[in-house]
Protein backbone atom coordinates (compact mmCIF):
# COMPACT_ATOMS: atom_id res chain seq x y z
CA UNK A 1 0.00 0.00 0.00
CA UNK A 2 1.16 3.53 -0.63
CA UNK A 3 2.39 5.93 1.91
CA UNK A 4 -0.64 7.90 0.45
CA UNK A 5 -3.21 5.59 0.93
CA UNK A 6 -2.28 4.53 3.59
CA UNK A 7 -2.61 7.54 5.66
CA UNK A 8 -5.65 8.11 3.98
CA UNK A 9 -6.94 5.50 5.35
CA UNK A 10 -5.78 5.76 8.78
CA UNK A 11 -6.99 9.39 8.60
CA UNK A 12 -10.21 8.71 7.77
CA UNK A 13 -10.81 5.78 10.11
CA UNK A 14 -9.31 7.60 13.02
CA UNK A 15 -10.12 11.00 12.69
CA UNK A 16 -13.36 11.26 14.61
CA UNK A 17 -11.78 9.47 17.42
CA UNK A 18 -8.53 12.04 17.70
CA UNK A 19 -11.20 14.70 17.98
CA UNK A 20 -13.48 12.92 20.81
CA UNK A 21 -10.16 12.44 22.52
CA UNK A 22 -9.62 15.88 22.63
CA UNK A 23 -13.06 16.97 23.30
CA UNK A 24 -13.82 14.57 26.18
CA UNK A 25 -10.58 16.31 27.97
CA UNK A 26 -12.29 19.38 27.54
CA UNK A 27 -10.89 20.89 24.31
CA UNK A 28 -13.60 22.65 22.48
CA UNK A 29 -14.97 21.07 19.51
CA UNK A 30 -13.18 24.30 16.83
CA UNK A 31 -9.93 23.43 18.97
CA UNK A 32 -10.26 20.02 18.94
CA UNK A 33 -10.80 19.47 14.81
CA UNK A 34 -7.26 21.78 14.70
CA UNK A 35 -5.18 19.66 16.92
CA UNK A 36 -6.50 16.96 14.91
CA UNK A 37 -5.28 17.65 12.31
CA UNK A 38 -2.03 19.35 14.01
CA UNK A 39 -1.86 15.15 15.01
CA UNK A 40 -2.04 14.08 11.60
CA UNK A 41 0.31 15.99 10.21
CA UNK A 42 2.66 15.19 13.09
CA UNK A 43 2.09 11.40 11.97
CA UNK A 44 2.63 11.99 8.43
CA UNK A 45 5.91 13.36 9.04
CA UNK A 46 6.85 10.02 11.12
CA UNK A 47 5.07 7.75 9.20
CA UNK A 48 8.35 6.30 8.38
CA UNK A 49 8.37 5.25 12.04
CA UNK A 50 5.47 3.60 12.38
CA UNK A 51 5.51 0.03 12.39
CA UNK A 52 2.53 -1.00 10.98
CA UNK A 53 0.53 -2.16 13.82
CA UNK A 54 -1.46 -0.87 17.16
CA UNK A 55 -2.48 1.73 14.75
CA UNK A 56 -4.94 3.58 17.34
CA UNK A 57 -2.27 3.20 19.82
CA UNK A 58 0.24 5.07 18.19
CA UNK A 59 -2.29 7.82 17.11
CA UNK A 60 -3.55 7.78 20.60
CA UNK A 61 0.62 8.65 21.96
CA UNK A 62 1.20 11.60 19.28
CA UNK A 63 -2.70 12.95 20.44
CA UNK A 64 -2.00 12.59 23.81
CA UNK A 65 1.50 14.07 23.51
CA UNK A 66 0.45 17.46 21.43
CA UNK A 67 -2.66 17.63 24.16
CA UNK A 68 -0.03 18.25 26.96
CA UNK A 69 1.64 20.59 24.59
CA UNK A 70 -1.37 22.40 24.16
CA UNK A 71 -2.75 22.52 27.56
CA UNK A 72 1.34 23.39 28.68
CA UNK A 73 0.58 26.63 25.99
CA UNK A 74 -2.43 27.41 27.31
CA UNK A 75 -1.37 27.31 31.39
CA UNK A 76 1.82 29.63 30.23
CA UNK A 77 -0.41 32.09 28.04
CA UNK A 78 -2.54 32.12 31.31
CA UNK A 79 0.71 33.39 33.19
CA UNK A 80 1.76 35.84 30.73
CA UNK A 81 4.44 33.91 28.87
CA UNK A 82 5.46 35.08 25.64
CA UNK A 83 5.70 32.34 22.87
CA UNK A 84 8.70 33.13 20.43
CA UNK A 85 8.95 31.65 17.09
CA UNK A 86 12.69 30.16 16.59
CA UNK A 87 12.19 31.69 13.17
CA UNK A 88 12.26 35.41 14.88
CA UNK A 89 15.06 34.23 17.13
CA UNK A 90 18.29 32.98 14.21
CA UNK A 91 20.99 33.65 17.11
CA UNK A 92 19.46 30.80 19.22
CA UNK A 93 19.63 27.84 17.39
CA UNK A 94 22.69 26.13 16.82
CA UNK A 95 24.25 24.97 12.91
CA UNK A 96 23.04 21.80 13.10
CA UNK A 97 25.42 20.28 11.26
CA UNK A 98 28.06 21.30 14.23
CA UNK A 99 25.40 18.66 16.26
CA UNK A 100 25.38 16.04 13.69
CA UNK A 101 26.64 12.59 15.68
CA UNK A 102 29.47 9.74 14.58
CA UNK A 103 27.24 7.40 12.49
CA UNK A 104 28.34 4.54 14.47
CA UNK A 105 26.73 7.11 18.04
CA UNK A 106 23.29 6.59 15.88
CA UNK A 107 23.41 3.73 15.34
CA UNK A 108 23.73 2.90 18.69
CA UNK A 109 21.42 5.70 20.19
CA UNK A 110 18.57 4.37 17.97
CA UNK A 111 18.93 0.81 19.21
CA UNK A 112 18.33 2.12 22.69
CA UNK A 113 16.09 4.36 21.94
CA UNK A 114 13.89 1.50 20.36
CA UNK A 115 14.76 -0.82 22.90
CA UNK A 116 13.11 1.94 25.58
CA UNK A 117 9.92 2.28 23.33
CA UNK A 118 9.22 -1.16 23.25
CA UNK A 119 10.06 -1.37 27.08
CA UNK A 120 7.67 1.31 27.74
CA UNK A 121 4.71 -0.26 25.19
CA UNK A 122 5.33 -3.30 27.76
CA UNK A 123 4.48 -0.96 30.77
CA UNK A 124 0.92 -1.62 31.88
CA UNK A 125 -1.24 0.96 31.20
CA UNK A 126 -1.36 3.13 33.60
CA UNK A 127 2.38 2.95 34.44
CA UNK A 128 2.84 3.22 30.17
CA UNK A 129 0.61 6.92 30.61
CA UNK A 130 2.73 8.51 33.68
CA UNK A 131 5.83 7.46 31.97
CA UNK A 132 4.53 9.43 28.53
CA UNK A 133 3.50 12.40 30.52
CA UNK A 134 6.90 12.52 32.43
CA UNK A 135 8.45 11.94 29.16
CA UNK A 136 6.75 15.31 27.92
CA UNK A 137 8.10 17.11 31.10
CA UNK A 138 4.62 17.64 32.93
CA UNK A 139 5.40 18.10 36.52
CA UNK A 140 3.54 15.31 38.96
CA UNK A 141 0.63 17.41 39.84
CA UNK A 142 -0.03 17.94 35.98
CA UNK A 143 0.31 14.24 35.29
CA UNK A 144 -2.00 13.81 38.63
CA UNK A 145 -4.66 15.74 37.19
CA UNK A 146 -5.13 14.48 33.76
CA UNK A 147 -4.38 10.95 34.61
CA UNK A 148 -7.16 11.84 37.91
CA UNK A 149 -4.80 10.60 40.47
CA UNK A 150 -3.16 11.62 43.26
CA UNK A 151 0.49 12.92 42.76
CA UNK A 152 1.37 10.09 45.59
CA UNK A 153 0.10 7.47 42.76
CA UNK A 154 2.40 9.16 40.00
CA UNK A 155 5.40 9.09 42.05
CA UNK A 156 4.12 5.21 43.32
CA UNK A 157 3.73 4.58 39.29
CA UNK A 158 6.60 6.42 38.09
CA UNK A 159 8.95 4.86 40.40
CA UNK A 160 7.76 1.50 39.67
CA UNK A 161 7.52 1.87 35.73
CA UNK A 162 11.31 2.71 36.01
CA UNK A 163 12.43 -0.18 38.27
CA UNK A 164 10.71 -1.91 35.39
CA UNK A 165 12.45 -0.31 32.71
CA UNK A 166 15.87 -0.77 34.49
CA UNK A 167 14.96 -5.16 34.75
CA UNK A 168 14.14 -4.81 30.96
CA UNK A 169 16.86 -2.88 29.49
CA UNK A 170 19.18 -4.50 31.59
CA UNK A 171 17.86 -8.17 30.17
CA UNK A 172 17.95 -6.83 26.58
CA UNK A 173 21.59 -5.92 26.89
CA UNK A 174 22.46 -9.29 28.48
CA UNK A 175 20.94 -10.82 25.61
CA UNK A 176 22.68 -9.02 23.26
CA UNK A 177 25.86 -9.45 24.67
CA UNK A 178 25.51 -13.20 24.08
CA UNK A 179 24.32 -12.54 20.68
CA UNK A 180 28.04 -10.97 20.17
Amino acid sequence: MKRADEFERLYRTYFGRVCKLFVREGVPDDVARDLAQDVFMRFYQRMDQFRREAEWTYLRAIARNHLMDYLRMQHASKRGGVTVSLDAAPGLVANVSDLTPDPIDQMSSLRRAEQLQAAIEELPKGMRTVVLMFLEGLTYHEIATLARISPDAVKSRLRDARRRLREQLATDAREEDEEI
